[in-house]
């Protein structure tokens, strides 16, 4: 009887493991069927086809892709690559139709939200307390005073990068080559928050997108600037 509750809690076991691996796999082939369904759009787009309507579902079907974290940064690289393609193909926003604008500002959101690194939410805090009203053993760091402090510091490496320049574009192009060779962790920041502020005017962020996330990966493998 030892024997047989043995074999039978090997075979529970067992069957749960190859349970998870056929999800595993079945989530993989999803993944895979769905970049290659990007790939026909993109090689549509590249012969002259308008593809505004399938990319618009295609993101929307696929963006809980990114908010569970279920792609790799092989597969992010290469849905950048394709989407990359398919906005080539788009059509200035001086000449542009509204659907193609939408489409044009869905694949820059998907490609924001991709480019942004996971971050693990603090649900529950306690209060902060100033570090000059505690015992230093006992206080926290005042985040509302951080913060206020960096935009402080952002303030000023704006004025510095914005002035001589004719266009917000150039500021940007300046603060992505310091965050990149500077690794400057602040002008990163600034220009992230530029790249917002020029996507509610309309502008074609997706080259800059991409700079940032470049950026972003040197400054994550390395010390930036504090």
């Amino acid at each position: 009887m030892s024997e047989y509750r043995t074999l039978k809690s090997l075979e529970i076991v067992l069957e749960s493991f190859l349970t998870r691996v056929v999800d595993v796999k079945a989530e993989r082939i999803e993944i895979l069927s769905g970049m290659n369904r990007l790939d026909d759009l993109a090689r549509s787009a590249a012969s002259g086809q308008d593809v505004c309507d399938e990319v618009g579902e295609w993101v929307a079907e696929r963006r809980p892709w990114l908010d569970n974290q279920r792609l790799r940064a092989s597969d992010l690289s290469r849905i950048d690559g394709m989407l990359d393609e398919i906005s080539r193909r788009l059509p200035g926003p001086q000449s542009s139709s509204p659907v193609h604008q939408k489409v044009s500002d869905v694949i820059d959101k998907w490609r924001v939200q991709a480019a942004a690194p996971a971050r693990n939410l603090i649900l529950k805090r306690g209060p902060e307390v100033r570090p000059d009203r505690a015992a230093p053993e006992t206080s926290r760091p005042d985040s509302l005073t951080s913060f206020g402090e960096l935009l402080t510091r952002i303030s000023t490496l704006y004025r510095e990068t914005s002035a001589g320049k004719g266009h917000l574009l150039s500021v940007l192009d300046d603060l992505l080559t310091k965050a990149t060779v500077q690794k400057n962790r602040e002008a990163l920041i600034l220009a992230g928050w530029l790249i917002y502020y020029l996507k509610q005017g309309n502008y074609k962020v997706s080259p800059f997108v991409r700079r940032l996330k470049e950026a972003e990966k040197l400054l994550a493998e390395g010390v930036g600037h504090v």
